[in-house]
């Protein structure tokens, strides 16, 4: 085990500040669309690019291994107990990290929550624009998206700040 005193194991207050919004904000959009929808009910919000269109979605990214909840319950148990062990060697002393870290995990709080109350997740956002259709998503996935994104940015162009996939050095 071994011990880097400059580096804090916790997360700071702003993590778990933003890990709530995210879950709550995530959790009351699906409320609101279970209560108000029913499935594939759309409502336009924009037209020709936006609606909110009510999808139970028993998959994954893209509707990938629908119907095979048991599974996807096993696999997102075992990435959440992998990204504790990664989260691990993180600087939580950093702004960045804390944020990157309550968006992702938001995000699969959000979804594992669907997954296991409903047995599928909530999807509303529905893009689309001239015989172009993104497949429906919610704000958990945005946020683990965003994320993701934050992450292969930060690998490309890195930042002498951002320790985010690399652990701390020893001083």
């Amino acid at each position: 085990m071994s011990s880097l005193p400059s580096q804090s194991i916790r997360p700071l207050p702003l993590f778990w500040g933003t890990l709530f919004l995210g879950i709550t904000l995530d959790q009351i959009s699906k409320f609101w669309s279970l209560e108000f929808f029913r499935p594939l009910q759309t409502q336009v919000l924009l037209d020709g690019f936006w609606n909110w269109t009510y999808v139970e979605n028993t998959g994954v990214a893209f509707g990938f291994l629908q119907g095979h909840n048991n599974l996807l319950a096993i696999v997102i148990l075992l990435i959440l107990g992998l990204s504790y062990w990664i989260a691990r060697d993180f600087d939580w002393r950093q702004k960045e990290v804390n944020l990157i870290a309550a968006f992702i995990l938001s995000g699969a709080i959000g979804n594992g929550i669907d997954r296991f109350r409903h047995g599928f997740v909530i999807d509303f956002v529905d893009w689309h624009y001239k015989g172009w259709h993104w497949p429906a998503f919610n704000i958990a996935d945005s946020l683990i998206c965003l994320s993701v994104t934050w992450i292969l940015l930060r690998q490309i162009f890195p930042s002498k700040k951002s320790l985010l996939l690399s652990p701390p050095q020893n001083e």
